[in-house]
């Protein structure tokens, strides 16, 4: 399972902009609006409902073409209003990170999964049932993996969320994907030893469990707060993150060695698992080939007089997630027409009334430009 924190200073209500979403194939949202002959055949109510058949249409097109590529499953809900409860972007962002371990690999994983339960690995696309209850938890949950099923849930909100999150991310994905490879591992490996081997690399730092302060952890050791709670989710963030962050703004080298040269903890088990991967699957060469740009990819992106470092890039190269943070949208008096998503940072730029420059990513973090890029 993987949690983001969530600020109480957020109080965010949601904006879908899946239909806005760049197209890899066939016509996008704005050309069924503006086909002539589609406005002299349909009336107002059957028009709309031609669109949305022809984006459900899209949806189920690449749903159909990764579940051939990487031989896994999934599903996603069609709401009230009939339209497909993801956008396509949500599946190019799976089709995409799944990309990163190959469909050779990901192939090899759900074959294990379906030995072992039955079921090839499955994502689906639900509506969050915690979204309601994130200051409660400490957190929104992101997503599942239940190793019963092999169904690793991807947590979108409803539109009445009361926050601002998403489990359709390549992080949040990536973190799932890593449950399921420990698990295959705790197996072939052997559960006892493969925690013990990762447990050394802490030099005697305890997880402190899902419900004590993680503040402060010791960045040299953990590469993220959460990874301090237990050692499934460290080995999922580890994981994850080395295979997502690998672009210019997404680096975390500098904590993969201490001040003095030596390996710190967390290079450790970068290391380890670059050594341990391979042992367990078949065609894994091009998939060690991306892990191993955890050691090189550039730790800053510039962007202006923006020096842009950390997980928040992790959109990076990537169309836009579905939902936007409204509330930081109202709370800087921006007219919505006025942003333009940036492939290049993984965020938004959107000017205030005032003609101030901001860049907003997903999320919530945002940055003020004082030199305009």
């Amino acid at each position: 399972m993987r949690t983001k924190k969530v600020s109480a200073l957020v109080l965010a209500f949601l904006i879908a902009l899946c239909f806005v979403l760049p197209i890899q194939s066939g016509a996008s949202y704005a050309t069924f609006f503006s086909t002539p002959s589609a406005v002299q055949v349909f009336g107002r109510r059957d028009y709309r409902a031609a669109a949305r058949a022809g984006l459900n249409a899209q949806v189920e097109e690449k749903r159909a073409e990764i579940e051939r590529r990487f031989g896994v499953h999934i599903r996603y809900d069609i709401d009230q209003n009939g339209t497909a409860s993801i956008g396509i972007g949500a599946l190019i962002t799976l089709d995409t990170t799944l990309g990163h371990l190959t469909p050779a690999v990901i192939r090899q994983l759900s074959d294990y999964w379906e030995g072992r339960t039955g079921n090839r690995l499955s994502f689906s696309f639900v509506y969050s049932p915690f979204q309601n209850y994130a200051s409660i938890i400490g957190g929104e949950v992101l997503g599942s993996f239940n190793p019963h099923t092999a169904v690793i849930q991807l947590y979108i909100p409803a539109f009445a969320a009361d926050v601002f999150i998403s489990g359709e991310s390549p992080l949040t994905i990536m973190h799932e994907v890593a449950h399921a490879v420990q698990l295959m591992l705790d197996d072939l490996h052997g559960a006892e030893r493969l925690r013990a081997e990762w447990e050394t690399m802490n030099n005697g730092i305890p997880y402190t469990g899902p419900d004590n302060n993680t503040s402060g952890f010791d960045r040299f050791t953990f590469v993220s707060q959460y990874s301090v709670t237990s050692f499934e989710e460290d080995f999922a963030e580890v994981f994850a993150h080395a295979f997502v962050r690998h672009s210019a703004g997404q680096g975390f080298s500098n904590v993969l060695w201490r001040p003095n040269g030596e390996f710190s903890p967390l290079g450790r088990k970068v290391d380890y698992l670059e050594s341990l991967l391979p042992l367990y699957f078949n065609d894994s060469e091009q998939m060690m080939a991306n892990y191993r740009r955890v050691w090189t990819a550039p730790i800053f992106l510039q962007y202006g007089n923006l020096n842009l470092s950390g997980d928040f890039t992790q959109y990076i190269g990537f169309s836009h997630p579905r939902f936007v943070l409204r509330s930081l949208v109202d709370m800087l008096e921006i007219e919505m027409e006025a942003y333009r998503w940036v492939s290049h940072i993984g965020g938004w730029i959107i000017s205030d009334t005032n003609g101030a420059q901001f860049a907003i990513f997903p999320g919530g973090i945002a940055f003020h430009f004082t030199d305009q890029p």
